[in-house]
């Protein structure tokens, strides 16, 4: 009896050491495998990978906002906060010996998924949830969505939707002198004509050239709140107090 509790004891402690939930589980819905969690709120649902079933129509990938009556809040690898572990939403991560994405048929069935649509009550994503996915795809994202944003920056989409009721204006910029540039002279002037709040986020300090390309871009400023104002007027009617003007930057 003793080497029997001794047994499933080391079998335990293994399973946490490879981060392994003992309520994790299994369930395949449509053409895709969704292994999930209990959220860290306790009662909702924490995808943690999506497998496509391979053969099958995996053109568009609908991830379900609800798995056995309890909504999806959540979507990512379980070890994504570790600082060396980097596998996405569907397992696939870069090898460091050759920079080869990996596993093979992963890859070739996620190329074949040309639109995402994110769960309609969806919280959170992880930092890596869509890291290394092929560029090209559409993805819809809820109005829910609030933590982690940024998992959907860096990533060539060819269109991201905002579902009806997301009040976020986000721009995508390779720059951060642009961003910090495009924040210092629409923020105060979009919250004092509009009442809508703003942020900005970059990545790296700006440079001395960047400094400099962004004070002759200063120059620009008018027209720059001209334009503002013109894309603000013709979404006046859907645009309410808010909405917040997130601007973000991948260098």
């Amino acid at each position: 009896m003793k080497k029997v509790l001794l047994f499933s004891a080391a079998l335990f402690v293994i399973a946490l050491g490879m981060g392994v939930s003992a309520s994790a589980e299994t369930k395949k819905i449509g053409n895709f495998k969704y292994e999930y969690d209990s959220a860290p709120n306790g009662n909702d649902v924490w995808i943690t990978k999506i497998t496509p079933v391979t053969g099958s129509d995996i053109s568009t990938l609908k991830i379900p906002s609800k798995i056995d009556g309890n909504k999806v809040i959540k979507l990512g690898a379980k070890d994504d906060t570790d600082d060396y572990f980097h596998d996405n939403i569907f397992g696939m991560y870069i090898l460091e010996e050759d920079s080869s994405l990996v596993p093979e048929q992963i890859v070739l069935d996620v190329a074949k998924i040309k639109k995402i649509v994110l769960p309609s009550g969806l919280k959170e994503l992880t930092p890596d949830c869509f890291h290394d996915i092929q560029k090209g795809k559409t993805i819809s994202v809820p109005k829910t969505l609030k933590k982690n944003i940024r998992a959907l920056c860096n990533l060539q989409w060819k269109k991201v939707t905002i579902n009806k009721g997301n009040k976020k204006v986000i721009i995508f910029s390779a720059f951060s002198d642009t961003t910090e540039y495009l924040y210092e002279n629409i923020s105060r002037y979009v919250e004092d004509k509009y009442g809508l709040n703003t942020a900005v986020i970059t990545a790296v300090p700006e440079s001395k050239e960047r400094s400099l390309l962004r004070r002759k871009l200063q120059k620009n400023a008018v027209q720059l709140k001209q334009w503002v104002t013109s894309e603000l007027q013709w979404k006046q009617g859907r645009i309410r107090k808010t909405a917040i003007l997130i601007i973000l930057s991948n260098a």
